[in-house]
Parts: structure tokens; C-alpha cells; sequence
């Protein structure tokens, strides 16, 4: 007869900015709006509120629910909820789609600078950037005493404290687009990209890449884009 509160952080602009720094290597599930509430419900749990945090990176939703002691989905079940659910994995089918175009622009992006990158900030979005889209990354920059002199998990790059970084090097922000203008203020001489869409020195102004939709539709995530002759 009790009520359970469930707090899932919302996926949703993630999936739809290509937005791969969400990835985390403890994370199983991925939930929007739509498949978090669908989810619930075809687990028998009635939805008696629901709420997102509005304009958050990641904005948690929150759930309160109580057990629907039938087999049936709860009175409170939105039909337009369920319907949805099918545009959620056409959004999702993009997002992994696009991943290989993606990685692949990345990595040309920074092999042309013909020079070994760092990351700031020890955390998942540099295990992706090392891990996932394989980026000559020399180390990462980390002031954490927890985590300074260490190593990046399953690739033995070090953990450096942020007195290592040098003026005009390429450095990789992967750390919350909030934080991001304190650090770039603070070494100034860096040149900073960030890993996230939303980042004001997002990398995503310089790579240029497709979404891929399917194998016949793709557009840009960025400005102008130029078609090889050989592809039209």
C-alpha cells in the first residue's frame, strides 16, 4: 500500500544532440521521458506524479508510483505516451547510428593537429573519449588527490594535476558545461574544446559530421557541409 520514488536523469536532449559524453560505463538503461514512464507502467506501477527539472543537463525525472494490483496498465496511462515510444527509438536508432560518423570525424579532427591531446577531468567523459572514440589522449587533467597519480581505466593514460598543462595545448573539456567557463578562465593560454554539444567550445562546431537517419536520409549537425562528388 506504500508509495516508491524513483529519480532517473533525462536522456532525451542526449539522444537528440548526439550528445556521446552521457555515456557511463556503469549505466545499463537510458531513459526519456516517454520510455521512463512507459517502463513504469508496463511494470504495473501507477504513475501518481511525475516531474522533470526543466532546463538542467541531464535534468533528473521523479517519480512517485504505487503498485497497480492488476495485470493491466494503470487508468493514468497515457495513450499518447505509449504512441511515443516509437518516435523515442527512431531517436534512439539515430543516435547509434550516427556514432561511427561521429568517432570518425572526431578522430580525423585531432589526428590532423598532429599532436597528443589532454582531457580535463577525470571522470566518464574522458573513458569515452579514450575508451570508445580512441583519441591519441597523452593524459588527463585531474586535481582530484583521490585520483591525481593514477590511471584511466582500461587504457593506463595518467592522471595529471592541471599544473602539467601547457600554453597553446589542445585540451578536451569533459566536465559539465556549467563548470567550463571557470576553467577556461583560469588557464587562459589553453586551447580548450569541449566534448559536450552544449559546451561553448564544443567540438561539434568543428567536426562538421551527418546525422544518419537512414541509409538514403542524413543532415548536418553543424553549419555548411560539403558533399564529395563521389557521394552525391
Amino acid at each position: 500500500d506504500g508509495y516508491m520514488i524513483l529519480e532517473v536523469p533525462d536522456c532525451s536532449k542526449q539522444f537528440e544532440l548526439l550528445d556521446y559524453s552521457m555515456i557511463w560505463e556503469e549505466h545499463l538503461v537510458y531513459f526519456t521521458q516517454q520510455t521512463f514512464q512507459r517502463c513504469l507502467g508496463t511494470q504495473g506501477f501507477t504513475i501518481e506524479k511525475f516531474e522533470v527539472v526543466p532546463g538542467a543537463v541531464e535534468g533528473p525525472m521523479t517519480a512517485i508510483v504505487r503498485l497497480n494490483d492488476t495485470n493491466d496498465l494503470p487508468n493514468n496511462f497515457s495513450l499518447n505516451t505509449a504512441l511515443n515510444v516509437v518516435e523515442e527509438v527512431k531517436r534512439v536508432e539515430t543516435f547509434c547510428r550516427s556514432f561511427t560518423e561521429c568517432k570518425k570525424k572526431m578522430k580525423q579532427f585531432f589526428w590532423t593537429q598532429k599532436e597528443l591531446l589532454a582531457v580535463f577531468g577525470a571522470g566518464h567523459s574522458a573513458a569515452v573519449l579514450i575508451n570508445i572514440f580512441e583519441l591519441p589522449v597523452s593524459r588527463v587533467i585531474d586535481d582530484n588527490i583521490h585520483k591525481k597519480g593514477l590511471f584511466m581505466p582500461d587504457s593506463r593514460v595518467p592522471i595529471c594535476g592541471s599544473d602539467t598543462l601547457l600554453a597553446d595545448e589542445l585540451c578536451v573539456l569533459g566536465v559539465n558545461p556549467s563548470a567550463e567557463p571557470k576553467i577556461v578562465a583560469r588557464f587562459p593560454q589553453v586551447n580548450f574544446r569541449s566534448f559536450n554539444p552544449l559546451g561553448v567550445h564544443s567540438l561539434y562546431t568543428n567536426l562538421h559530421f551527418l546525422r544518419v537517419i537512414s541509409d538514403e536520409v542524413y543532415y548536418t549537425m553543424g553549419g555548411m557541409i560539403a558533399l564529395d562528388n563521389k557521394i552525391i
